[in-house]
């Protein structure tokens, strides 16, 4: 019926046993598809879920793909593509959640696809791009190349059976957050980091560096003010070139000069997270006086921004509508690419999303993104 209204009319395959290629059915499925109007046939070929998942089992003709594409007759094989639009038949599919694609189930849980059963995230919480980010620096997702790891017995056998096979999904938590143990000019009431003057000994940091799986594709800083370590730079050397670095500041005491700007730039920089200190402001008397507490901090990061280092914002939830105008104005003469807003944890806080002060966020919103 939908041919005959002139839809384009694709059909999804999920082939259950190697007979359906063997015996021919294969061939008579498309017959049969093909003349009533299917442009298209989607073959599915089964991942490690569902009746795959036991203790001696694994997904359908794994590693026989070839083997069993010889059974479907070649004037079929224009009309079918392998689970991703473009992978004609014979060619491993690319794998989708690993470049554009991620799953949020009904209960906000974001994984990477319905196949790929690691949970990285809560969509009700935190923003889908912050979750898609960490997952696309996680090495359990970016092991295997591009192509599926839900067909990959090495990879099943390696990293998803023993996560266990009672449970379809699995809650992952991310390694690749570091506590500098850095002082904070922020003051911000109920943190340790404002009274902190003695940093967490360098050595710990490195050791804490070198530990880390060198398949992840970023890594942050978090604990206080990155920016009042001395030692940062030594520190940013040691992290493997592979790996895109974040870092978070208050920017109240970043150096205003190019020397500083020019050798952070050298680095892999991927954002420069910034708490901004609203509580130290005197009314919106802070907004225009740049040499107060938010409107000096500002200035710092404006100064970054103009020099090429990116910049998230990040502002107390309960702070934002005091100034919500200055942003609505200004926002897009800022250069950030970022805007958010955080609320304190007094529960459950969320396993992978760290701020300055540590991992006690409770809730993120992304307000503002730069287009482009």
């Amino acid at each position: 019926m939908g041919a005959k209204t002139d839809i384009t009319m694709h059909v999804s395959l999920v082939p259950q046993a190697r007979e359906f290629f063997t015996s021919g059915d294969i061939n008579r499925f498309m017959q049969f598809v093909l003349e009533h109007g299917a442009e298209q046939v989607r073959l599915l070929l089964p991942r490690f879920v569902g009746h795959s998942i036991r203790e001696n089992s694994g997904p359908l003709g794994a590693g026989e793909e070839s083997d069993l594409f010889s059974h479907v007759l070649p004037r079929y094989h224009k009309y079918i593509y392998v689970h991703t639009p473009g992978t004609p038949l014979g060619e491993r599919n690319v794998c989708t959640a690993k470049q554009v694609f991620c799953h949020v189930m009904s209960n906000g849980w974001v994984a990477p696809c319905p196949y790929f059963p690691l949970v990285f995230g809560v969509a009700t919480r935190e923003p889908i791009v912050d979750i898609f980010e960490r997952i696309q620096a996680h090495p359990l997702v970016r092991l295997g190349g591009d192509y599926c790891p839900m067909r990959n017995e090495t990879y099943i056998d390696t990293h998803i059976r023993k996560l266990g096979i009672d449970r379809p999904f699995f809650p992952i938590t991310v390694d690749n957050q570091i506590d500098l143990g850095a002082p904070c000019p922020g003051e911000c009431p109920d943190c340790a980091r404002g009274v902190q003057v003695i940093a967490r000994p360098v050595e710990e940091i490195m050791r804490e560096i070198k530990g880390l799986s060198p398949d992840y594709r970023r890594m942050e800083f978090y604990g206080g003010d990155a920016f009042l370590r001395d030692d940062l730079f030594d520190i940013l050397d040691s992290v493997p070139s592979s790996m895109k670095i974040t870092l978070w500041s208050t920017c109240r005491r970043v150096p205003v000069h190019r020397v500083f700007t020019e050798r952070l730039r050298r680095y892999p920089i991927d954002a420069i997270k910034v708490n901004l200190p609203l509580h130290c402001m005197d009314g919106i008397r802070g907004v225009e006086d740049p040499g107060h507490g938010f409107g000096e901090a500002l200035r710092r990061a404006t100064f970054m921004i103009d020099c090429g280092v990116p910049v998230h914002l990040y502002v107390p939830t309960d702070r934002m509508a005091e100034f919500h105008h200055v942003f609505a104005t200004r926002i897009h003469l800022l250069g950030i690419e970022r805007l958010y807003t955080f609320t304190r944890s007094h529960g459950k806080s969320l396993v992978n999303s760290v701020a300055c002060f540590g991992r006690g966020l409770e809730r993120l919103r992304l307000l503002w993104v730069k287009k482009g």
